[in-house]
């Protein structure tokens, strides 16, 4: 099904195509070029009108050049299940700054629809998942919101990864600089499609929760935000001289002048590069916009934030590659609190598996649930209306994966059809409603407690006690006492690998 409007403030006829979905159709206006890149590592320009120009937006657009992710193995989802062949999934290096808009159909008032602006994660390397996979289809989101009577507008977009990110030592955190302009987009041109420009919220997981937070404590004017599995909290701006270290080491072909090599570079070899120097830009890099984050608190009229049971399975395979004794090593370098940490987390250089989780557990507590203990926390002090949820239900097809890390895309979307779990069909469900629910500015919840969401199904408010038993309350009190710096270097550490130990 096609559907064309002309777009008043972009002066452009767009083609959108329509899906149906339990009855209802949502349609989308895919693969809008929101912003031109010049060059490599230079910033990109908002595209704001087209001049009456016919767009066809009946397709995705291609996503930035990166290693290959294999979502559905990733999010522990059968074979049967996935896409035919991820790796179809156009890539172009100066074409990839596109954006998707999606509306329910059949709106028959001059009411605008709330919008919720959703950052894709992946580590700042890749799509994760790629906007064009079934796990980040948002029909299904989109028609529950209809369902409930509260229709909201979802719009995703792709933007700069990995060294296209990260840039040459010159400009940086690319990436960002993207998302802001789509961000301004969208407050420029939602209106066309029916939405409210004054209504927006944020969000994004994993590293799209880590770019939402940066956005939200710069002033990006959107009045509440989503935080799911990260905050700058958990992975904060690191300082240039570290990125101009890690460029330096990329480069192969002229070890005076890195800048020219990685700039002339085929896109195939930069990305062997990153390959076989082990260099993965997963961070922010330093700049004046990002200078005293952490002190600016988070000013949006609204925020959720949350985790998952078990974060860490990103890191498992690295540090299995530790022994007991190495681990122990790395808690032993602070003489102050390596002991009491080790004892807390069961770190013992004879026992190998209880060190190797309890080095997991300590990341989990370290980037995750204290950063957004304290960041509820300071909200609440401040009479700043702040929801907190813990996801906890397993992933629907593999119980023994725990609540995996990006398992609650799973959820929120509903991609996928996971009737065949009742509990996880009723939490996503119950996921979807409250979302919605905090997208049109309502309360999901009471802003004094957390919210629990699963395991067995089972969703509600929980009192201090049962969080206490959900997550390790008595270690959290400990991390509280010890200085965040000491804890962001011994978890990244661990977080890096072997790698750490000869760095």
């Amino acid at each position: 099904m096609q559907h064309v409007i002309h777009h008043p403030s972009l002066d452009a006829d767009l083609e959108g195509s329509g899906t149906l979905y339990e009855n209802s159709e949502v349609i989308h206006y895919r693969g809008i070029p929101y912003a031109k890149i010049p060059a490599r590592f230079e910033r990109a320009t908002l595209i704001d009108e087209w001049g009456g120009e016919s767009l066809d937006c009946t397709k995705f657009g291609p996503h930035c050049p990166q290693l290959y992710i294999d979502a559905g193995h990733l999010l522990r989802v059968p074979k049967n299940l996935k896409e035919d062949d991820e790796t179809t999934f156009p890539q172009d290096e100066f074409n990839c700054l596109n954006i998707n808009v999606s509306v329910p159909a059949g709106k028959k008032d001059s009411n605008l629809l709330p919008v919720l602006l959703w950052i894709h994660g992946g580590s700042q390397m890749v799509s994760y998942p790629p906007l064009a996979h079934r796990a980040s289809d948002v029909t299904p989101l989109i028609v529950k919101s209809a369902t409930l009577g509260k229709p909201i507008i979802v719009v995703t977009f792709n933007y700069r990864l990995n060294i296209f990110h990260f840039g040459d030592g010159g400009e940086v955190n690319l990436g960002l600089k993207d998302q802001r302009l789509a961000i301004q987009w969208v407050i420029n041109h939602i209106e066309g499609f029916g939405g409210d420009k004054n209504n927006i919220t944020l969000g994004g997981e994993s590293a799209g929760a880590i770019f939402t937070h940066a956005h939200i404590c710069t002033g990006v004017p959107v009045r509440r935000g989503i935080l799911q599995s990260g905050s700058l909290h958990a992975s904060p701006p690191m300082p240039r001289d570290m990125g101009n270290a890690w460029i330096k080491r990329l480069s192969w072909k002229d070890h005076t002048d890195s800048a020219l090599s990685i700039r002339t570079e085929s896109i195939e070899n930069l990305l062997q590069q990153l390959r076989d120097h082990n260099l993965n830009t997963t961070f922010l890099q330093e700049e004046p916009i990002l200078q005293g984050w952490d002190e600016r608190g988070i000013q949006v009229e609204g925020l959720l934030v949350g985790d998952v049971e078990y974060e860490t399975v990103i890191w498992n395979n690295g540090i299995g590659e530790f022994t007991a004794e190495e681990i122990t090593k790395i808690f032993n370098r602070d003489s102050e609190h390596g002991e009491q940490l080790r004892e807390l987390y069961g770190i013992y250089p004879d026992r190998q598996t209880s060190s190797k989780s309890g080095a997991l557990d300590f990341i989990n507590d370290v980037r995750y649930v204290l950063p957004n203990e304290e960041m509820c926390q300071r909200r609440r002090q401040s009479s700043l209306k702040t929801y907190q949820y813990l996801m906890d239900e397993p992933n629907p097809w593999h119980s023994s994966s725990r609540a995996h890390h990006a398992v609650d895309l799973i959820f929120l979307f509903g991609g996928y059809d996971i009737s065949f779990n009742s509990a996880a069909a009723k939490v996503s469900g119950k996921m979807q409603e409250k979302w919605i629910s905090f997208v049109h500015g309502e309360e999901p919840w009471d802003t004094e407690k957390r919210f629990a969401i699963g395991p067995y199904g089972k969703c509600g408010e929980i009192e201090d006690d049962e969080f206490a038993a959900r997550r390790r309350a008595r270690c959290l009190e400990v991390l509280k006492g010890i200085e965040k710096r000491k804890l962001l270097e011994m978890s990244g550490m661990l977080a890096a690998g072997r790698l750490s130990l000869h760095n």
